[in-house]
C-alpha cells in the first residue's frame, strides 16, 4: 500500500489553495483538461494536493517568458 505525500484538500480548500474561488475551481475542472480531476472518499469530493502543485507549476512555467 503507497502512502500519497501532501494528502487531499476539499473542494474549498483546493480553490483557496490555488488562489481561486469555487465557481473557478469547478469551472477549471469542467474546460481545461490539465487540471486535477477530483476523486471521491464515501461522498467527499477531495484533491490530491500534489497533483494541485504540480498544475500550478506547469502553469507557472508556462507563463514565464
Amino acid at each position: 500500500m503507497s502512502t500519497i505525500q501532501g494528502g487531499a484538500k476539499r473542494p474549498k480548500q483546493a480553490a483557496a489553495y490555488i488562489g481561486s474561488g469555487l465557481t473557478t475551481l469547478w469551472s477549471l475542472v469542467k474546460n481545461d483538461p490539465m487540471f486535477p480531476r477530483p476523486f471521491k472518499v464515501g461522498r467527499m469530493t477531495l484533491f490530491y494536493t500534489a497533483e494541485l502543485d504540480t498544475y500550478l507549476a506547469r502553469k507557472a512555467q508556462g507563463s514565464r517568458v
